[in-house]
This record gives structure tokens, sequence and C-alpha cells, in this order.
């Protein structure tokens, strides 16, 4: 079969759990035989139109370049760059089914008569218009209130997206809840394929002498109780709490990292300057995809503060073997019911989250003894090889055995 993905951005033209998901997909797609095609846009000017990416034939449509005063339009361009480059596409490459991943560049296509007659999927990865709201770092009445209307535009295109779809796929029990709740879309309708996570290049230290090496090399304290949380520094992501737990807890020679950027940034150093936590909180900014392995060996948890529609990051960190600590909220709760321990805090409060970091900072042998269960679970819940055949069955309309 010849199988397009259509999708605002691809790794690694783009970072983020769904660009991530993108690029997996496409492999497990190629190494089931299929003819992948990828139709995204085009972030920097220098990438080319089209290119082979090991096996994957890479077409990029025109877009404003990241952080240009003209990426807001990115939605316009979106939809018109898909409908154009669908058009050519289709002549050349007569795709046999679509995986529709975000709502302006699917509707570009899903409004064209020629990919009426194309089996669509489409994969909801999170709600856009929450997207689109937690992007922009203002508060108040005011920005709420203008802000309104194109979040009401963001929630209609996508819902006409999927119900443009044959099926929508969700990575999560949790976002399956949300499409049924905010689009009202039939239960049936919706299949759950939890993705994975690459079990190969995300793996433990092979030692304590390697996690010793590790913070040497990154400037990590060796004798620290290390917090590692990777987020998009967008508001109302939890992370000014985390902060405040790191801060009762500093007596007990804890240590945070945080990956991650974003337009709350330069709030979140006020944060941590204000509270005289700069000794015991740094700020990473954004980590190289290569680099991530190394910050999860080298640390004893690793904290989610916001509810994850999947959770690529914590399953990232699990496949190294460390523990993951996460608010009772999101995909965490489906992903870490099956470990031996309870790692939800009880809230989402500070209070709540130094307790749970002080329970297993003070019992060291836990720890140790939850590392390997942490990989266990990844192993036999979370590979992309069995996402990649629930998503061939669903292409050839097979019904996913076994899902909810």
């Amino acid at each position: 079969m010849n199988v397009l993905i259509v999708a605002e951005g691809r790794y690694p033209d783009f970072t983020g759990g769904s660009a991530t998901v993108i690029e997996h997909i496409s492999r497990q797609l190629l190494m089931c035989g299929h003819e992948v095609h990828s139709l995204t846009r085009k972030p920097h000017r220098e990438l080319p139109d089209y290119q082979l990416d090991q096996g994957v034939h890479v077409h990029r449509y025109p877009g404003p370049p990241v952080g240009s005063r003209f990426h807001w339009l990115y939605p316009l361009i979106s939809f018109w760059g898909a409908r154009r480059s669908f058009v050519s596409l289709n002549h050349q490459v007569h795709p046999d089914a679509i995986i529709l991943n975000h709502p302006f560049p699917a509707l570009g296509i899903l409004t064209l008569a020629q990919s009426s007659h194309i089996r669509k999927l489409y994969i909801f990865h999170s709600a856009s218009h929450l997207e689109f709201r937690a992007a922009v770092p203002k508060d108040g009445i005011a920005w709420d209130t203008a802000l309104r209307l194109p979040m009401v535009g963001v929630r209609l295109a996508e819902g006409r997206a999927m119900r443009g779809s044959d099926a929508i796929i969700c990575l999560s029990r949790y976002t399956k809840d949300r499409v049924i709740r905010i689009h009202g879309q039939p239960a049936e309708q919706i299949t759950v394929v939890p993705g994975g996570v690459d079990t190969d290049f995300y793996s433990p230290a092979r030692s304590p002498e390697e996690r010793r090496r590790l913070r040497q090399e990154l400037h990590v304290p060796p004798d620290a109780f290390v917090i590692f949380a990777a987020k998009r520094l967008y508001r109302g992501m939890g992370l000014e709490t985390l902060v405040d737990a790191v801060g009762m807890l500093v007596d007990k020679h804890v240590y945070m990292l945080l990956a991650g950027d974003g337009p709350s940034r330069g709030d979140l150093d006020s944060i941590i300057y204000r509270k005289g936590l700069e000794d015991h909180i740094r700020l990473l900014g954004n980590i190289p995809h290569h680099a991530m392995p190394s910050y999860y060996r080298l640390a004893d948890l690793f904290v989610s503060t916001a509810p994850e529609g999947f959770g690529l990051v914590m399953l990232e960190a699990l496949a190294c073997g460390l523990p993951v600590l996460s608010v009772p909220a999101g995909a965490a709760v489906e992903i870490l019911q099956g470990l031996p321990q309870n790692l939800l805090f009880a809230d989402e409060s500070a209070a709540s989250m130094a307790s749970f970091i002080i329970r297993y900072l003070d019992s060291p042998a836990q720890l140790t003894a939850l590392r390997p269960a942490c990989r266990r679970h990844v192993e036999n819940n979370y590979t992309w090889g069995a996402a990649g055949v629930r998503m061939e069955r669903l292409l050839f309309q097979e019904k996913v055995l076994g899902q909810p």
C-alpha cells in the first residue's frame, strides 16, 4: 500500500511528542513493506521541498520560519499548503490510505473531492484549541476574551477533521475520553493504539559508575538526589508547583534539572531567583534528542507535573529504568498503573509532590528495586512494533482486537 502521512511537522524538522510519534509510525509502516510518504510544513527555508529520508518520501510545503513574525499564520498556510501539495501528490503517488494528524492540513485535504474515495485515519494527539491557548503566555480576562473566538475556530476545525475521517486513533484512553467529551465523537469510531518507545536507544545505565560519570560530565552534583523533568515551558504546566516542592526539600540535598523551553521561561527564572533556588534548580533549555538518555540515566526520579495526552517522556524515562512520579491525571494514570508501587501524587499540590519525593529519597533500596520493574513494564506494554501492527490493521480496515 501507498500510505500518505499528513502533519504540521515531523521529526527532526520539528521536536515534541506528536512529531516523534509520527516519525516512529512512518518507520513501522515502512518496515511492514508499505511505501510511506510524509507531507509536512517546512519550518526552515534551507530544507528541501522533497527528500528521501531513510526510505520515507518527505514532501514539504512552504511555511513561515519558526519564530518569524508571520508564524501565527500557520493555520491558513497549512490548510492551503497541504491542499495544493495533495493535488499534485495524488496524481504521482496514488495513496491507498491517508493518516491525518493535525486539523488544518487535514481540512485542506478533506475538503478536496479527490480524497473522498481514500481511507483516512485521524490521530488525535491532544486538544488543539487548548494547546493553542497554552502557547500564548498571557493571562487575564482581556486575553481570555481575545482568544476565545480563535480557540472556538481551532476546536471546530479539529472536530470537522475527525468527522471527515473514517476512523480516529487515540494514543491513550484518556485522549479517547477527551475526544468524546470535547467533540462528541461516537466511541465506536475511536480506537486506542498506545504508542511506544525505542528501547534500544532509551536504556538504563549499565552501572552505578556510568551514572557517576554522567553526572560529572554534565556538571550535576555527584551526591545530590536528582529530579529530572521535561516540559514545554507554557502556562498551566504545573512547573511553578514543582519549584515550590523543591523549595521544601532544600535541606535534603535535592537538585532539579528541567529540560524544555517556551514563552514562560522568563517567569520561571524569576520565580526560582525570588525563592533563592538558583543552586538547586537548573533550566536546561531544549535538550538534543541524542542527549536525553544521559539525563534519564543520571537522575533518581522523573516528575510529570501536568496531564499528558500520551506521556512519551514518561515512557522514555521508564525505559531507562527511571521511576516516574506524576500528578494523578492524564495518560499517567494508565501508564503507571501496571507498576508495583503507587507513583501518583495524592493531588497536584506542592506538599503532595514533596511528600512523595521524600518517600523515595529516604528509601534508596526501594528506589533501586523499582528501576528494573520500570524497564520491564515498557518492554511488555509499549513498543513501536506493536503499535505499527495495530495501525496497519486499521489501514486495512481490520478490527484491532482487544482494544477499548
